[in-house]
């Protein structure tokens, strides 16, 4: 008989390249850089890089980063974010938040 649909190893690729982050030190990382990003770009930006956590040595500055798909849950959010960046670092901060459960960040691979 002979097998059909994706094989296991293409399954397994799937699983291992998208991971919603959830570590509470990485998310509010994740925030920060969530809300640099956005003053610098001057709108609300839909992708990430951070350095790659080294196990057991933290985070440490190398060419070697990870990137994030940062998903927004409502359109009515976005518009708030993107409202209050022309307003500044805090205003924006303050607005991810009270916002943060409605932003999460997918780790691909």
């Amino acid at each position: 008989m002979k097998p059909t649909g994706p094989s296991a190893f293409q399954r397994g690729i799937a699983r291992v390249h998208h991971m919603k982050e959830r570590d509470p030190e990485k998310l509010k990382l994740l925030h920060e850089r969530f809300r640099d990003v956005c003053l610098v770009e001057k709108e609300v930006w839909r992708e990430l890089y951070m350095p790659r956590d080294i196990s057991g040595e933290g985070v440490r500055m190398t060419n070697v980063q990870d990137r994030y798909e940062v998903v927004i849950e409502t359109p009515e959010v976005e518009a708030v974010l993107e409202a209050n960046i022309p307003m500044g670092a805090q205003a924006l901060a303050a607005a991810i938040a009270e916002y943060k459960d409605a932003i999460s960040f997918i780790r691909k691979g």
